[in-house]
């Protein structure tokens, strides 16, 4: 990229340069024109001003149009300014002049993960780590790309690379234990996060994972102990609200549950974050179902259909509260519907049948309960016909009889 000056000022710059390559002292001085300018741009940066910065390293770039440092430099100008495309050609461009050039290296794999681009960013920072294999900011993202793409085994080795390179970063075991939770490892995810609490015990994030740990342990005692130190650390921490919604429930503390719900709604709406929002009416909803308040629990589950219309379990528990408010033909309505978008057998038998059946031993009464179930027991037995017979025709293809 040129910088943009009047075509006087190319002119005579260019003439200077044309000259000093001959002269020595001359280009000592042209050197010295272009190291004040990226001093000047330097300055400007560190100080907040972009419009200054780039202007600076434009000028220094003109007196100087070969040096990588100064492209990488504008590039992550304009990084920063949201120019993306300007920057990302200034990296290469630094690139043309210095295939090793570390701040273009790193700028091109930012921009590239930034921008969904994870191979490409890959191998820039695998680029970078080769000459710079202890920098740990490089390692985290690398790390976090690998966590993207699924590979979390390779994403445990670059984040405990960074760890090892900032150990007193918190950010590389919390990300460790989010990998080790997905791989399924709890003990290993405990052993990460208690050295990240050391590290930095007044982040409750670190607290909200533990909880998660300890949820997919089956211990809703612990999980929401430590949800709950979690949201005193940070109140605005909508997931930790409705983790401690979830487990309060599970642990028979409706009216716990349905204040937590209800914050972590407040703030998802706050927000403006639509999915949250859906979520936290949701759980809301089935935190008044619990408490037997089945006007509201119809009211809240409701607005998370208006939301996410296609969420199944959503439609099952509204149709628990029209059954509990005598209107079974709109309860049949709502379970016809969230059958269709049930995605597996297991999610009718947990979200549907177990629930209608509590639902009838509490009041044998119910009206038309004893029907909805026969209902959703045939679609189950049906689903459950039409798996094996896949997985018998599966086996029967991968073992073809002989002659």
């Amino acid at each position: 990229m040129t910088p943009t000056l009047s075509g006087i000022e190319r002119a005579t710059i260019a003439a200077i340069r044309f000259l000093g390559a001959r002269l020595p002292p001359l280009a000592a001085w042209v050197r010295g024109k272009a190291q004040g300018y990226a001093a000047q741009a330097l300055e400007a940066y560190l100080g907040g001003n972009r419009d200054r910065a780039e202007s600076g390293y434009r000028r220094a770039l003109a007196w100087d149009p070969h040096n990588a440092d100064l492209y990488a430099a504008l590039g992550q100008v304009y990084y920063e300014m949201g120019r993306t495309g300007d920057a990302e050609a200034l990296f290469h461009k630094a690139l043309d002049y210095d295939y090793q050039n570390l701040r273009a290296l790193q700028g091109l794999g930012l921009l590239l993960q930034d921008r969904g681009g994870l191979d490409q960013a890959m191998y820039f920072y695998l680029r970078y780590l080769e000459i710079q294999p202890r920098d740990a900011n490089v390692c985290l993202n690398l790390g976090v790309i690998f966590h993207n793409m699924g590979n979390y085994e390779k994403a445990l080795e670059y984040y405990a690379r960074a760890e090892k390179e900032a150990p007193e970063d918190p950010i590389a075991p919390k990300n460790q234990a989010l990998a080790l939770i997905a791989l399924g490892r709890f003990e290993d995810a405990e052993t990460v996060l208690e050295r990240a609490r050391k590290v930095s015990p007044a982040d409750g994030e670190i607290d909200g994972l533990m909880g998660q740990v300890l949820e997919a342990h089956g211990d809703n005692e612990g999980a929401a102990i430590y949800y709950g130190a979690a949201i005193q650390k940070g109140p605005g921490d909508t997931q930790a609200h409705l983790n401690l919604a979830r487990v309060a429930d599970r642990l028979g503390r409706p009216q716990e549950a349905v204040s937590h719900a209800e914050a972590a709604l407040e703030l998802f709406r706050k927000a403006g974050d639509t999915a949250g929002t859906a979520l936290a009416y949701w759980e809301l909803g089935w935190a008044y179902y619990r408490l037997g308040d089945w006007d509201r629990s119809l009211q809240a589950s409701t607005e998370s259909m208006k939301l996410n219309p296609d969420q199944a379990t959503v439609r099952f528990n509204r149709a628990l509260a029209l059954l509990q408010l005598g209107r079974s033909a709109e309860a049949r309505e709502e379970y016809l519907y969230g059958i269709d978008r049930v995605t597996q057998a297991s999610e009718l038998k947990s979200d549907a049948i177990n629930d209608l059946s509590d639902a009838l031993k509490r009041n044998p009464n119910l009206a038309g309960g004893e029907e909805m179930l026969a209902m959703l027991k045939e679609k189950y037995a049906a689903w459950s016909r039409d798996i094996a017979q896949s997985a018998k025709q599966s086996v029967n293809r991968s073992n073809p009889p002989t002659a």
